[in-house]
């Protein structure tokens, strides 16, 4: 599984695989005839950091999804009783959480702009999927 990166500020169609400018792409073929802009930069696949954010959050601390981002996961892990909003503070009701309580939810388009730990405290994270 070799690794390509798009250079270029356009985007780029190679066979059945599509880049971004700027985007690091592992795919399962090597390519050939590379369009102007798409380098090889490793025989290997590329493990970019799926984390995004990563923190303990607590009484009406807003995080922020990042912008332009799609496919995601939010990870959340309980440390004390917790309530916690969605995109806004006007959001009600309140997910409930109990100490100990994991929330995992995966995301394939945006839905939350912002999470908001109204109480207690909540360690979050952001991250996207492979």
């Amino acid at each position: 599984m070799p690794t390509y990166q798009n250079t270029g500020s356009v985007e780029l169609n190679v066979g059945t695989y599509r880049f971004s400018p700027g985007e690091i792409k592992a795919v399962n073929e090597y390519l050939v005839n590379l369009p102007s802009g798409l380098v090889k930069t490793l025989d290997t696949p590329y493990i970019g950091n799926p984390v995004l954010y990563s923190a303990d959050v607590s009484n009406n601390t807003p995080v922020a999804v990042p912008v332009g981002l799609q496919e995601y996961t939010i990870k959340m892990y309980c440390k004390t009783a917790a309530s916690v909003l969605f995109n806004s503070t006007n959001n009600t009701p309140a997910k409930v959480m109990y100490a100990g309580e994991i929330w995992v939810k995966s995301f394939k388009t945006r839905a939350v702009d912002s999470i908001i730990v109204s109480s207690g405290e909540v360690y979050i994270s952001i991250e996207t999927q492979p």
